[in-house]
């Protein structure tokens, strides 16, 4: 079988243009990369914006369960009520 013959020239224009298309995926692939943290972010400041508004207060008569290790209420605070 007889190999084609390229001419040095085209085969280093060949491989500058496979390079060059790499290169751009790879341009690609960061802006990509940089845009998917921000739009996470994002979503997840308006979440926690969305709970920060202050509707998670305790009001008298709610009832709330207490763990037996919590060390925000002592025994005697709960026996005082």
């Amino acid at each position: 079988m007889i190999e084609p013959c390229y001419n040095q020239g085209d085969r280093n224009r060949t491989m500058y243009e496979e390079r060059r298309l790499h290169l751009d995926e790879l341009d690609e692939w960061r802006t990509h990369v940089k845009e998917k943290p921000k739009k996470h972010d994002e979503e997840s400041k308006q979440c926690h914006e969305e709970h920060v508004d202050g509707t998670n207060q305790f009001k008298v008569g709610d009832k709330v369960l207490l763990g037996k290790t919590d060390p925000r209420i002592s025994p005697s605070e709960l026996d005082a009520n």
